[in-house]
């Protein structure tokens, strides 16, 4: 069986990976105001724009190889499950789907009826960020089972089921788009992002070297690549924008997260001693703030977006080498601000 972490949460990789994630999260939303303008932007515009977006497309496969390799350790009770694990995303989830409902009701005058929030609710449309808490929350469900594999299987055996899972999600959606053929053999239950999920529990239980760490650097940068000029390259012969090369779950964005994921771990393991207390400390405030920050990031981004501050900040009308990491700044401090004050109110903290 392969080995296991303790106390993980206090380690200082997880804060590093969660706090970078959350950026990356920011830089992509922010660099979409540019590239779904295609042909509506300055061509050098737009591939400035696709540069940040691609280089960030590790954001949300981060943050669930970070809770595989949190959680699927861990031996807990069914009550403690349902309480501590179903509950934190379930109540989030009910919680800002609410808030965001009323939010497009106000903020951008649409509809408001029952019917319109149960379909949202049950379709996972409150809002467009809010996926996320149904993926995850699909993966909670399946996590008393995967916990039973992942503990009682040898590493070779977890490295099967991602190579198998990588095949399904990325290279047979290659075959498909490229050749017009996919593999008859049903593997349909293999989708998903659990390869995100089980793969983060196998990178925190194994040691990598010091060749290894630069070889990971090299693919992420490869893969990184491979998603700019893909994404460029499709765009320009469909005419329109084309997002295969950003899916999180296509051959390259998944290369570029579990790369970049051991880039992180190791970088922090080895010189996160460098770091003073007053950094480490940043690092796990960020951390702790990371699910506030990633439910309300998109209210100071439309805000910016539509002038309603009283001045606009875009990317599409202002050079983007500039205004993409400005924007982001911006609605990184305000999101962080936020978040930590709703963390210390009794009546909210449970939902950020």
């Amino acid at each position: 069986m392969i080995s296991k972490q303790n106390k993980t949460e206090t380690f200082l990789w997880a804060d590093v990976i969660r706090s970078g994630a959350i950026v990356l999260v920011i830089v992509i939303h922010v660099a979409d105001l540019v590239v779904r303008k295609w042909q509506d932007v300055p061509d050098l515009w737009w591939h400035t724009a696709n540069v940040f977006g691609s280089f960030a497309r590790p954001a949300v496969p981060l943050f669930v190889m970070l809770s595989g390799a949190l959680l699927l350790g861990r031996r807990e009770t069914w009550d403690v499950f349902v309480k501590k694990r179903l509950m934190r995303i379930l109540i989030p989830l009910l919680a800002w789907s609410a808030i965001f409902f009323l939010y497009r009701y106000f903020y951008h005058n649409h509809t408001f009826s029952l019917e319109s929030v149960l379909k949202g609710l049950y379709s996972g449309h409150a809002y467009f960020h809010l996926w996320y808490f149904y993926m995850l929350f699909g993966l909670y469900l399946l996590l008393p089972l995967l916990r039973i594999l992942v503990q009682h299987a040898s590493k070779r055996e977890l490295i099967y089921m991602i190579l198998l899972w990588f095949f399904v999600v990325s290279l047979n959606v290659v075959t498909r788009k490229y050749f017009g053929f996919t593999t008859g053999i049903d593997l349909l239950n293999m989708a998903g992002y659990l390869g995100f999920f089980v793969g983060g529990y196998v990178i925190v239980n194994s040691k990598f070297s010091t060749r290894f760490f630069i070889l990971s650097l090299v693919i992420f940068w490869v893969a990184s690549l491979a998603t700019i000029f893909g994404t460029a390259d499709i765009v320009e012969d469909v005419e329109k924008y084309n997002e295969f090369f950003y899916n999180y779950r296509s051959w390259n964005v998944v290369l570029a997260s579990f790369s970049f994921f051991i880039v992180l771990k190791y970088a922090a393991d080895r010189w996160g001693t460098l770091l003073s207390k007053r950094g480490a400390s940043l690092f796990a405030i960020i951390s702790s703030a990371s699910l506030g920050m990633y439910v309300f990031h998109v209210i100071p981004l439309e805000m910016l977006k539509y002038g309603s501050l009283g001045f606009t900040m875009h990317p599409a009308k202002s050079p983007p080498w500039f205004m993409i990491p400005a924007m982001v700044a911006v609605v990184f401090v305000s999101s962080l601000l936020v978040a930590i004050v709703l963390k210390n109110l009794p009546l909210v903290r449970r939902i950020v």
